[in-house]
C-alpha cells in the first residue's frame, strides 16, 4: 500500500475518505458516519465547536426527514420567536443546505402548478426568453434553470444581507451567522407548494412575508443594540434585491 495515502486520524488503521471541515483531520468511514448534515466534522470538532439549535442542526436526529421537518414546522409556526433557541456561533452549512432543499422543490412545485393551470404561459414565457423549443423540453430547461439558479440566489441573498448589515449599528456583522439567518429563513419557500388562486400567486406572497418576518425576527434577536426600523429595511432589500437579482 502506498505510504502516502492518508489514514484516518482516529483509525489508523483505516483510510481516510474525507477531512474534517473544522481541524481538516483524516476521517475514515466509521468518523464520517458522525457528519452534520451538510458538513463534515470530527467527533472532537462536533462537542467543541457545534451547537445543535434545530433538529435539522442535530447530528444525533434519528431522522433526516423528521429532522427537517419539524425545523421547517417551527420556522412556519413562529418565525420570529424560533430565533430565541437558535445560537449564533454554529455553523452555517447545515442551514443553507435546508434552504436549498426547501428553494429548489418550491421553486420546481411553483412552475409546475403554473404549467398545469395556465398552459399558455409556456408561449409567454418563451417569447419573453426569445426561444422557441418544444414544450416538454422547455418544461425540462426551466427546471434545470431552478437547479442551476437557487445556489446562486442564495449566495446572493446571503452576501447582500451581509453588505447591507455592515451598515446597521455598532455590532460587527457575522457572514456565518448571516448565512444561518438567510437559510432558515428561506425554509418559507416551501410555500411555493400552495397553487395559484385567479392568476395571484399566492404561495410567492405568503413566502416573501414569511421570509421577511423570519429575517426581521432573527436580526433584532442577534442585532439588539440597531434601530428596529434600519433592520426592518434592511432585510426587506435583501429579500427583494436577491430576488430581482436572481429570479427564484
Amino acid at each position: 500500500m502506498d505510504s502516502n495515502t492518508p489514514h484516518c486520524h482516529t483509525h489508523p488503521e483505516h483510510l481516510a475518505i474525507a477531512w474534517c471541515s473544522s481541524c481538516q483531520k483524516p476521517l475514515c468511514h466509521y468518523c464520517f458516519s458522525n457528519n452534520i448534515r451538510g458538513l463534515c466534522i470530527c467527533d472532537a470538532c462536533k462537542e467543541h465547536n457545534v451547537q445543535s439549535g434545530t433538529p435539522w442542526d442535530d447530528p444525533e436526529s434519528p431522522s433526516a426527514f423528521n429532522a427537517f421537518a419539524t425545523t421547517l414546522f417551527d420556522i412556519l409556526r413562529s418565525p420570529q420567536k424560533f430565533w430565541h433557541t437558535i445560537p449564533s456561533q454554529a455553523k452555517p452549512a447545515p442551514a443553507l443546505v435546508f434552504a436549498l432543499i426547501c428553494i429548489l422543490s418550491g421553486s420546481m412545485m411553483h412552475y409546475a402548478w403554473l404549467f398545469i393551470l395556465q398552459p399558455d404561459i409556456m408561449s409567454t414565457f418563451q417569447e419573453g426568453l426569445n426561444i422557441q423549443m418544444p414544450d416538454q423540453l422547455f418544461k425540462s430547461f426551466i427546471f434545470i434553470r431552478i437547479i442551476m439558479i437557487a445556489p446562486v440566489h442564495l449566495l446572493v441573498h446571503t452576501f447582500l444581507l451581509h453588505f447591507l448589515l455592515s451598515g446597521v449599528g455598532k455590532q460587527k456583522s457575522n457572514l456565518k451567522l448571516t448565512g444561518r439567518i438567510v437559510g432558515y429563513s428561506c425554509g418559507a419557500y416551501i410555500l411555493y407548494f400552495i397553487p395559484p388562486l385567479g392568476g395571484l400567486p399566492i404561495g410567492q406572497l405568503a413566502a416573501f412575508v414569511w421570509v421577511y418576518l423570519s429575517e426581521y425576527g432573527a436580526l433584532t434577536h442577534y442585532y439588539p443594540n440597531a434601530s428596529s426600523t434600519r433592520l426592518s429595511i434592511t432585510a426587506l432589500l435583501a429579500i427583494y434585491g436577491s430576488t430581482i437579482l436572481t429570479a427564484v
